[in-house]
């Protein structure tokens, strides 16, 4: 009897982290459409003619995020492997494991806003004309990708 309920357990457990960021992706398309990821600033940094200064801010913001989200991610990590060994257990203190599945989300709650903050500030360093441009070149990239996947499905 012990087993099934175990398994119960971790089956619901995983079925709810896997389908917080399918939930979440909705706001993340959101985001992706309104704010551009510092990737796509970067592959066409000539295009954009991104200025010395708007080069060396856009290094340190990344730099920044990248430092905060290492040691968020550790700690993301660190806080569902407890989470899972409590779950794991033949018997759940129900209190600390929602206590740890707080801090759990906690910490995937500040890696979000590290994530958001590098996206704010990257846009910030833009202008007008070039956020207009990224809009161009992710219409192309989106039509390119829409037109290979219409010869995949005539294929």
């Amino acid at each position: 009897m012990r087993t099934p309920t175990w398994i119960l357990l971790i089956a619901i457990f995983a079925t709810v982290l896997w389908t917080l960021p399918a939930t979440a992706q909705g706001r993340a398309d959101v985001l992706k459409e309104l704010v551009p990821p510092p990737r796509l600033i970067l592959r066409y940094q000539d295009e954009l003619g991104l200025t010395d200064e708007q080069k060396d801010a856009l290094k340190q913001v990344l730099k920044d995020a990248q430092a905060a989200s290492l040691d968020l991610e550790f700690a993301v990590q660190e806080e569902a492997q407890k989470l899972a060994k409590m779950i794991a257990a033949d018997k759940i203190d129900v209190d600390r494991a929602l206590k740890q599945a707080d801090k759990l989300m906690a910490a995937e709650t500040a890696l979000k806003r590290v994530k958001l903050e590098m996206m704010l500030k990257t846009k910030a360093l833009l202008t007008s004309a070039q956020l207009k441009k990224i809009d161009e070149f992710r219409d192309a990239q989106r039509n390119k990708r829409q037109e290979r996947r219409g010869r995949l499905r005539d294929q």
